[in-house]
């Protein structure tokens, strides 16, 4: 257990885990379309886009940057790139999405 002794380390651990976690539930991350997400009706992350999550995210998901999901964010350190909102699980925080009827149509998913 010498892993579990340097916070650091178990910090990489955890993270490592859950990007496995991550790659085999959704390894179509970075290349989904509009359509096959679920946007924020108001929320947005930190760059301006709209929250979103996968349809197939189940209730152990999460909310994140639709740019990230999309594949349309510039990668961290090249001309261009923001600072992005971190992953934000259902469990702890309450989004209205697009299509609940308290959200009147409001939408935070880009127009083309």
């Amino acid at each position: 257990m010498e892993y579990l002794q340097s916070p650091i380390k178990f910090k990489h651990i955890l993270y490592d885990l859950n990007q496995w976690w991550m790659d085999k539930t959704f390894p179509e991350i970075g290349k989904l379309k509009d359509k096959h997400l679920r946007y924020a009706s108001t929320s947005r992350c930190l760059c301006g886009a709209g929250l979103a999550y996968p349809l197939n995210s189940g209730i152990n998901g999460h909310w994140e940057c639709s740019d990230i999901l999309t594949g349309r964010a510039v990668p961290h350190g090249e001309s261009g790139w923001k600072t992005h909102t971190a992953q934000l699980p259902f469990a702890f925080y309450e989004i209205k999405s697009e299509d609940q009827p308290s959200a009147n149509g409001i939408t935070t998913r880009p127009t083309v």
